[in-house]
């Protein structure tokens, strides 16, 4: 996994959380563009005191150095430049568009298969209702 200071381990980088937000996105991608920013504001404000969730990117970039600029803006992980996971995860998650963002459990469970829309029209609150079904399905 990647990081802004470098690779960790997967174990370290997911950490303890109660959901993880699979982000599929690029920076040619006017919505993305758009959403990044809004996520970034939620991973912070949601995660000041205690890890609640993690965000794992998965770009679809074609331009090292563009992903690079791109994933500088982002506090989160990402699964790296034209890695494979993220080709697997793409058809794991039918992914058909950017951008997406799967809502999964630790465990790898979706628990919502497009979560923008919720984040962008609830914010917080949908943080809230995703780690409350991740712990419902416990």
């Amino acid at each position: 996994m990647q990081t802004n200071d470098g690779p960790i381990p997967t174990a370290e980088a997911i950490g303890d959380v109660k959901v993880i937000f699979v982000y599929f996105s690029m920076h040619n991608c006017p919505p993305c563009r758009q959403f990044t920013p809004l996520l970034a504001e939620l991973y912070a404000e949601a995660n000041a005191d205690t890890k609640q969730f993690e965000v794992v990117f998965c770009s679809g970039d074609r331009e090292e150095q563009v992903y690079n600029e791109y994933f500088a803006e982002m506090p989160w992980k990402s699964v790296g430049f034209k890695s494979k996971i993220t080709a697997a995860l793409a058809k794991q998650y039918e992914v058909k568009g950017l951008p997406r963002m799967v809502v999964i459990r630790p465990n790898g469970e979706v628990i919502k298969k497009c979560g923008r829309e919720q984040v962008i029209n609830e914010g917080p609150a949908a943080l809230e209702e995703f780690i409350t079904e991740a712990e419902e399905r416990e």
